[in-house]
């Protein structure tokens, strides 16, 4: 029997100090583990700071951007799927250049503001206040309308408008010095050449035999996106009165609610921005179309009560609303596409894109994903392939020959549009 005494030890001394190996294993894999996080953190920062940097150059006026070079008397030779996003910022030639590469979806972002060919104001029974010099500043920059004792009908297709007051074009208040309306820069020269290409039609006759804006592809229509910056109930009673002459001579793609009727013609035009939904559903016959939210289109919506008509609940969104679509694009996917490292999409984000183009093209209406950074490059670029590849429909860009470069070189390729 072993005599335990209070010299003996009652559990065995340590032979060495604690596993050096081991600490060490564990302060490199902390390590690793804290220099992951840095770096990841630097590279989102640099990502947000381009983002942020493109958000900033955004906003420089169409002014800043200087008149490209294109072939003004040259015809595409087809029209390809691509919308000039703010097109009036591409300069002076804007809606030449557009046309020249072949453009199929033109946006125009819109205000209401003094009409430059009206030197008096107007003594009618309407009044308008416009202040574009101090914008920002609560309601003085915001346009109002005094009817008197008139009724909003008085705003009705072709009269009640007060004449000193016009579409301009322009994406920020201050660009609208530059006092280009839509009329001059936009619809006098689109209605000059279809007046052209259909010399020989008779004015009127929707749906037979009219000849679209590419003469190399005549059965094609061309869609004019206005952006509502502002006060759209108004902007949409002088859209209408711009648009009468090409109603009238049957250029316009129309939709009778009553009927059920299309009415087909070379020009659509859908608006989007602050469009009024309730002016659009309540049309007996719709000349302007709306631009619906690209990731709700499953989701029914209300219109509520208003003089347009009365409240209705439980609207689905489909092509005789809205043949387009869009959103802004969601950042997971600007993230996912700036650590790609040049791998092929793929995964949940590809499959979610893959569902919402599909639903979209279930209904007939053509999607667009929009707010994604320009730069830099291969960013954007990694961006055009994801959508493109997810099925996509109409490429919104800023780089109208770059854009059309990059569409032409996949106009022969197919892509995989089923659902994952």
């Amino acid at each position: 029997m072993t005599r335990i005494d209070s010299s003996t030890p009652l559990l065995p001394r340590p032979t060495s100090s604690p596993n050096k190996a081991a600490r060490r294993r564990y302060l490199v894999r902390a390590l690793s583990r804290c220099l992951f996080v840095i770096i990841s953190s630097v590279a989102l920062l640099a990502m947000v700071v381009c983002v942020v940097l493109q958000e900033s150059s955004s906003r420089d006026t169409w002014i800043r951007h200087p008149g490209a070079i294109y072939n003004a008397s040259g015809q595409p030779d087809r029209m390809i799927i691509a919308n000039s996003h703010n097109d009036e910022m591409q300069g002076s030639n804007a809606l030449q250049l557009a046309l020249s590469l072949g453009y199929g979806f033109i946006e125009i972002d819109t205000y209401l503001g003094k009409n430059p060919d009206v030197v008096a104001p107007s003594t009618s029974q309407s009044a308008f206040t416009f202040d574009s010099a101090n914008p920002g500043k609560g309601n003085d920059n915001k346009i109002t309308l005094d009817m008197g004792s008139g009724s909003e009908s008085g705003l009705g297709l072709g009269s009640g408008l007060d004449p000193s007051f016009a579409l301009l074009a322009g994406h920020d208040l201050k660009d609208l010095k530059s006092q280009r309306t839509l009329k001059k820069y936009y619809f006098d020269p689109l209605l000059n050449i279809l007046d052209k290409r259909n010399v020989n039609r008779t004015s009127g006759s929707n749906d037979t035999g009219w000849k679209g804006i590419y003469e190399n592809d005549s059965d094609k229509k061309v869609t004019i996106l206005i952006d509502m910056k502002r006060d759209g109930d108004l902007i949409w009673s002088y859209l209408l009165e711009l648009l009468h002459p090409f109603i009238s001579k049957g250029y316009l793609t129309t939709y009778n609610v009553s009927s059920s009727q299309w009415s087909h013609g070379p020009l659509n035009v859908v608006g989007t921005g602050l469009t009024p939904l309730s002016k659009v559903y309540h049309s007996p016959i719709r000349y302007i179309f709306y631009d619906a939210p690209l990731t709700k289109l499953n989701a029914p919506f209300d219109i509520p009560d208003s003089i347009d008509g009365p409240a209705v609940r439980n609207v689905q969104w489909d092509n005789t609303i809205s043949p387009t679509a869009s959103s802004k694009l969601p950042l997971r996917y600007i993230v996912s596409s700036f650590f790609s490292l040049g791998r092929s999409n793929e995964g949940k984000g590809m499959c979610k894109l893959k569902e919402l183009h599909s639903i979209a093209r279930e209904k007939g209406i053509q999607s667009r994903w929009w707010g994604y950074p320009n730069r830099p490059n291969w960013l954007k670029v990694r961006i055009w392939n994801l959508l493109w590849e997810s099925g996509q429909d109409i490429l919104n860009t800023d780089y109208l020959v770059q854009s059309k470069i990059w569409l032409d070189d996949r106009a022969n390729k197919t892509r995989n549009l089923e659902r994952c």
